[in-house]
């Protein structure tokens, strides 16, 4: 199976995803990114986890967050910052971050998603929790710019310097070809950080080899070699900062990825099947080579 982006594989994505994403609130805030994407960043200083830790050099004071890793990033770069979300729904937590911290001048942020969500589709009980959260949160001056498209293989307009999947890579139909393209489309020393409530390198698959080889591992090995930093989590795992969190290749639902200057990265192998579970969350099965990406 060749997951690509001709009309007819798209026309069968949205139809899919109409029905798989109807039942969902889309609510996501602020508070709930950073919990999903920094699951130890509130331990403190002395309990931070791998991903917490590669971020740390972004971040001058506090907890690790979207908010101070972006604030890190502008300080740093001395430029506007560039904040992709890939499956943003509604796109609530980028309107929050752009609102609370008027961060309209040193942020710009690109929602990508399937399906413009509309604000007035909002439940009246929904409505009143976020306009406590954030009252100008519904308001269009804080509206980041939307991108129609398949997040798997979005071509963004510019180079991001912070590309987030939260709750996304669960549905995809080729997750290491997402990660691949999202790398393509960093700045140099830009992050790549995406999360899942659940494991989510275990459903990803070789197709006919042995459990404990998956491409997750084969991935991060080739990232390790050819020098690209990157760190994985199994959630909330608390670890002492004297520790070194221990990594399962095949098995996290966090991961980050920053960019090293001057390369890119292509994917080797295909999709050989995909399946459904009971919630339509999927098991990837690619086609069994030993180097499942290439980093140039």
């Amino acid at each position: 199976m060749k997951v690509e982006h001709s009309p007819d594989y798209l026309e069968g994505l949205l139809a899919e995803q109409a029905e798989v994403q109807s039942d969902k609130m889309q609510m996501r805030v602020l508070a709930n990114y950073d919990q999903l994407l920094f699951p130890n960043a509130y331990w403190g200083d002395e309990y931070r986890g791998a991903v917490e830790k590669i971020l740390c050099e972004e971040v001058e004071e506090g907890a690790v967050s979207v908010a101070s890793v972006l604030s890190g990033m502008q300080r740093s770069r001395d430029r506007q910052v560039h904040w992709a979300d890939m499956g943003a729904g509604h796109g609530f937590a980028q309107r929050e971050l752009i609102v609370k911290q008027g961060a309209e001048q040193i942020l710009r942020a690109t929602s990508v998603d399937l399906f413009e969500y509309q604000d007035t589709d909002l439940l009246s009980e929904h409505r009143a929790k976020l306009l406590e959260i954030c009252p100008d949160i519904l308001g269009s001056s804080g509206a980041p710019e939307r991108v129609l498209a398949d997040i798997q293989q979005v071509r963004l307009d510019a180079h991001a310097d912070l590309i987030t999947s939260v709750e996304s890579i669960q549905y995809l139909d080729d997750p290491i070809g997402a990660i691949s393209n999202w790398y393509n489309q960093l700045h140099d020393g830009g992050v790549i950080s995406i999360a899942s409530a659940r494991d989510f390198a275990g459903r990803i698959r070789y197709y006919d080899r042995q459990a404990e080889d998956s491409p997750t591992g084969n991935m991060l090995r080739i990232l390790g070699n050819a020098g690209v930093r990157f760190a994985t989590s199994r959630g909330h795992v608390l670890v002492h900062k004297s520790q070194k969190e221990k990594s399962y290749p095949g098995e996290f639902s966090n991961l980050v990825v920053v960019k090293t200057p001057g390369t890119s990265m292509s994917t080797k192998a295909t999709v050989a099947r995909v399946v459904p579970d009971q919630n339509d969350q999927k098991y990837v099965y690619y086609d069994a080579v030993e180097d499942i990406v290439n980093i140039t």
